[in-house]
């Protein structure tokens, strides 16, 4: 069958193989699955031009298999990315979340941009009449995430071992970021500012930043958040009340 897209499924546990595209399956969309604890994760054969990216594949016996098929692709470009592949032992030396060389799945086909960390995604509502996800890929576990409109924040909580050095990549589509936040944020963690760098492409800003120890709450917010302006204003307004006095 071709043409289909599949999306959010837990794939798991299956004697022969999670996924399978055999007889001429082409033009299929694989993304957002977890496919664990499998004989074979995917198999793809006589089948081309398929796209798989944003997976979870762990503890499979083996991951991919591809027999007799060409033109399919496993990531989705740069800098949104490939899967998440256990067992990947690449590094990051350019702290983007994705790794610097690439998964080997045959001599054909490879993950040009392995994910350093598993992939989430969470419902991020209707915007514009469209409905839109925030992903976050990390690795260590994220959870408790919540977008509040009228605050204007996003919020979760990441999880791990005591003194592991952590990271989180963010990926925020833009017509998130301009009607929430103008364009401009601030990441907190724990109540702190943050240090952050970001990256970007045509529908979306990717917020990565590192972090260590077990529990956190990020919050990311305004850059100049609405109880610092009306203070600003305030302030401002006092000032200016002040001077006509002392000028009258």
């Amino acid at each position: 069958s071709s043409n289909n897209t599949l999306s959010g499924n837990n794939i798991t546990a299956n004697t022969e193989h999670g996924i399978r595209f055999s007889g001429n399956s082409d033009h299929n969309s694989v993304s957002g699955n977890k496919i664990a604890n499998n004989f074979c994760g995917i198999l793809i054969e006589h089948s081309s031009n398929n796209i798989i990216f944003h997976n979870n594949l762990v503890e499979n016996q083996r991951h991919a298999v591809m027999q007799e098929s060409y033109g399919n692709v496993w990531d989705d470009s740069y800098p949104s990315g490939g899967n998440y592949w256990d067992g990947y032992t690449g590094v990051d030396a350019n702290s983007d979340g994705i790794g610097d060389t690439q998964y080997l799945i045959d001599e054909n086909n490879r993950d040009r941009y392995p994910l350093g960390g598993s992939f989430n995604t969470f419902d991020a509502g209707i915007w514009n009449n469209l409905p839109y996800c925030i992903d976050i890929v990390s690795n260590l576990t994220v959870s408790e995430f919540q977008l509040n409109r009228i605050e204007r924040t996003i919020s979760f909580s990441i999880v791990g071992s005591d003194y592991m050095l952590g990271f989180c990549r963010v990926t925020l589509p833009k017509i998130i970021v301009k009607d929430m936040w103008q364009d401009n944020c601030t990441v907190f963690i724990n109540g702190d500012t943050w240090p952050f760098k970001n990256l970007t492409d045509t529908e979306n800003i990717y917020i990565y930043f590192t972090y260590q120890d077990s529990k956190h709450q990020v919050t990311i917010i305004p850059e100049f958040p609405l109880a610092i302006i009306l203070l600003l204003l305030m302030v401002l307004t006092t000032i200016t009340v002040s001077f006509n006095k002392k000028k009258n």
